[in-house]
């Protein structure tokens, strides 16, 4: 997207050029030569993050154990969406605001997405890897950083 930006610039000074009545080759090399590359615009989202922490290191089968999601957003970051995988055989007995389908939970921020928590109550089962992943501003989704695995006693 950027060179093409870059190739529409030299067109149009070209194009400029051409009507002030100078068709030199040197002036339109000149021009193209100094012309400065243009910042291509972009959603960065490396100082983004959405983390998963547990309430408590350890869990036996069949306890509640409280999950909470981190998400760090910058002001121009507007929009989220986080899928959390829950792990199968455990049951989700508290999404808070998310909607739930099996083991997924689901948030969907589609404007005003800002920095805060989602936190939800599992019973613990005898699996213990979670996944999960987010997306800002429309990118490619993201792995859920944090804790994935929790000890089962």
């Amino acid at each position: 997207m950027n060179n093409m930006k870059n190739v529409l610039f030299v067109l149009l000074v070209v194009g400029i050029v051409f009507m002030m009545g100078c068709s030199s080759p040197d002036v339109v090399e000149e021009v193209s030569d100094n012309i400065e590359e243009i910042p291509e615009e972009t959603n960065d989202v490396s100082e983004s993050s959405v983390v998963r922490s547990f309430s408590a290191s350890t869990v036996s089968v069949g306890s509640n154990l409280v999950v909470t999601l981190t998400k760090t957003l910058d002001a121009s970051q507007t929009s989220l969406l986080v899928e959390e995988n829950v792990p199968v055989g455990w049951t989700i007995v508290d999404a808070d605001t998310g909607t739930v389908a099996g083991n997924t939970i689901r948030w969907a921020e589609l404007t005003g997405a800002a920095s805060g928590t989602y936190t939800y109550i599992v019973t613990a089962a005898d699996s213990e890897a979670w996944t999960g992943q987010y997306a800002i501003n429309g990118q490619e989704p993201v792995d859920i950083g944090g804790l994935t695995t929790i000890e089962i006693i």
